[in-house]
């Protein structure tokens, strides 16, 4: 895994870690929020059990963590992971993920077909969505949010781990 910095943030990221086909079959399990539910998304209600799927118990999860272990000498242990859908028009401003046990964030991007929802820390780190991408930092430690999504919805895999 390539190490990227801004200031004080760090990530670590790779590319095509999932190939195109195992993306698209990941999106076709992603949640596809009602007409309804867009219409009334604001920040503050951000109808996460409408954009969410958990996948705390796939196969998935053993194959990140024996990568992200072996790349970077880690022990990891998961506490949730999720399909999310950043519906066109999401965002998340600025935040830490402190209400969690967990200190690790990780994600795997699965399409990059809609402008924006790009990652983005308060030290200027930007990692733009791309097809496969995992990445991995320090979610209660590194300041970050996501660009609004633009165009079509935004999918990704995300696991949280300590």
């Amino acid at each position: 895994m390539k190490k990227i910095k801004s200031g004080r943030d760090v990530a670590y990221v790779q590319s095509n870690y999932l190939n195109e086909r195992s993306c698209a079959g990941w999106i076709k399990k992603a949640k596809n929020p009602s007409a309804e539910v867009r219409k009334q998304w604001t920040p503050t209600n951000e109808f996460w059990d409408e954009r969410v799927v958990d996948i705390t118990n796939y196969p998935i999860v053993q194959r990140v963590k024996y990568q992200l272990d072996e790349a970077l000498d880690m022990d990891l242990t998961l506490t949730r992971a999720e399909i999310q859908t950043w519906m066109t028009g999401t965002r998340a401003m600025l935040h830490l993920h402190l209400g969690d046990e967990a200190t690790w964030n990780s994600m795997i991007y699965l399409n990059s077909d809609f402008e924006g929802g790009h990652f983005f820390s308060s030290d200027g780190l930007v990692i733009k969505p791309e097809p496969g991408l995992l990445t991995l930092f320090k979610g209660k430690k590194v300041l970050h949010g996501v660009g609004e999504v633009k165009g079509k919805d935004r999918y990704t895999l995300i696991f949280w781990w300590k």
